[in-house]
């Protein structure tokens, strides 16, 4: 009988690892925003590899914003998923992937149907259970509101900055330049002195 638990365990350890592909993902605004990091990002995600016994086979990062499926090395990763040369995919957490819920369903089937599994390095596996597709939408709902209240805070700060500028420009100085500016001529300047 324990000759029978051997060969089990010799079974289950002579299987060759699974091949992984890492994919992270910033957006000049979220790094700003969040302090995120590709290195760090590829950094947590090998350790999850390794900590799994999963054989990295590619790295890839894109500095896109995740409203796009469109990212030049996010096309690479999907490639790689639909010739079948991968069995897992690790990200840093859900919204490396998309912020764009329609995006995350679509990726989600797209996965699926590969037979390749999902890793969040901050979570663990994507597991295909109903409480597990139910979580991956709730993260997707919050994904997309926080694109959306990026973008906002982003404008919001830019309209700040443009006021200040504004504000800036009107100053009184002691030597300011007049220019008169007429439609399809050049400017003339005239400098003169502030009241």
């Amino acid at each position: 009988m324990n000759n029978d638990k051997t060969n089990k365990v010799e079974i289950l350890t002579s299987a060759s690892p699974k091949r992984a592909v890492i994919y992270a993902r910033v957006s000049t605004d979220e790094q700003a925003e969040h302090g995120y990091s590709l290195p760090s990002q590829t950094a947590a995600c090998k350790r999850y590899a390794e900590q799994h016994g999963f054989t990295v086979v590619a790295e890839y990062e894109d500095d896109y914003t995740g409203a796009s499926l469109d990212r030049p090395k996010f096309a690479l990763v999907r490639e790689m998923i639909r010739l079948g040369k991968v069995d897992v995919l690790i990200v840093y957490c859900a919204d490396r992937l998309t912020r764009n819920l329609a995006h995350s369903l679509i990726l989600r089937d797209e996965f699926e149907r590969a037979g390749v599994e999902r890793h969040y390095a901050m979570r663990g596996r994507a597991e295909n259970t109903p409480e597990n597709r139910m979580l991956e939408n709730i993260e997707g709902v919050f994904a997309e509101y926080e694109r959306e209240k990026i973008r906002e805070r982003m404008t919001r700060a830019s309209g700040k900055r443009l006021s200040t500028a504004s504000l800036l420009a009107m100053a009184k100085f002691p030597m300011a330049i007049a220019a008169r500016v007429t439609p399809f001529t050049s400017m003339n300047l005239k400098p003169r002195l502030c009241d």
